[in-house]
């Protein structure tokens, strides 16, 4: 069954959470207090043990025209499975990704969007994704880094091809907003897909445009019980023992296979641009300030 955005309200917020008792209330607030209101929040939880569902609840009774529940009572599919359940099932003009535990800035939303409705008039008819820079905190919303790009000294332009969109940490799914365009070229989602902030971006590299909006307008909640963390300090070359290097290498003659069966093309050429986006990453903390 898909569900269909309204016409009033052409963004939808795709926010996927499990066992998120803890940060839920304060992430869905910040949506709810957007400067953008042409959007609905779409919810699955997955099949979390805590009290998720009641809090998901309480905002049902409150928002009913502005939340809605998919798959109510649905299996635990994972993060991944999560995330891309919400998006072949709701119909929309265009698209964001919620993390659970975040907090969103009130501009986040009205200056994304306003980026991204502006490149499609220069690119009528393309898929295009827009993200933004974030701002790295701890597990009580202090900040640890107020600029995560700056901080790890990485210049996002330099990575929006398809050669190094996969190989590269820029892209982060909650800092994203996508048109139908490029929501309709991923699906359907293959059977063994990456995270679907690496789908995404590799598909918008491949059919689209990526553009960055150099500004951080997310506060990422950085605790242990994150899917991925972000690091905050700059790339470098770290090679270490033997031992690493083998498992460096073996990890990533697996990826190579992985992505040329998604058709991203040989290992060598995977192994290539590897090299070249360790070189950009070194690169960037020059160039970008």
């Amino acid at each position: 069954m898909e569900i269909k955005s309204g016409d009033a309200r052409p963004i939808a917020i795709l926010l996927a959470v499990y066992n998120g008792e803890k940060y839920l209330s304060e992430q869905i607030d910040s949506i709810l207090d957007q400067t953008n209101t042409s959007w609905t929040l779409y919810i699955r939880n997955d099949g979390s043990s805590d009290g998720t569902q009641r809090i998901i609840d309480s905002y049902l009774r409150r928002f009913p025209d502005r939340i809605v529940q998919i798959d109510r009572g649905g299996a635990n599919l994972g993060c991944r499975g999560n995330f891309f359940r919400l998006l072949e099932t709701v119909e929309a003009d265009y698209y964001m990704f919620s993390d659970a535990d975040d907090v969103w800035l009130p501009e986040k939303i009205q200056r994304s969007f306003s980026l991204l409705k502006q490149k499609e008039q220069l690119y009528p008819g393309t898929a295009i994704l827009v993200h933004t820079d974030k701002v790295v905190c701890d597990d009580k919303m202090n900040i640890i880094v107020p600029s995560w790009w700056k901080a790890v000294r990485l210049n996002p332009d330099l990575f929006h091809s398809l050669r190094c969109i996969p190989l590269s940490p820029v892209v982060g799914g909650a800092t994203t907003v996508f048109n139908r365009f490029l929501r309709d070229l991923c699906l359907p989602i293959p059977e063994d897909p990456p995270q679907h902030d690496c789908w995404i971006p590799l598909q918008a590299a491949k059919y689209g445009k990526i553009f960055a909006l150099h500004d951080p307008l997310i506060l990422y909640r950085q605790h242990g019980n994150n899917a991925v963390g972000a690091p905050t300090e700059p790339y470098r070359f770290r090679w270490g023992k033997i031992g690493r290097i083998k498992r460096i290498v073996q990890r990533d003659w697996n990826l190579a296979g992985y992505y040329r069966r998604l058709g991203y093309g040989s290992r060598l050429k995977y192994f290539f641009t590897r090299f070249e986006v360790l070189i950009k990453l070194q690169w960037s903390k020059i160039t970008y300030k």
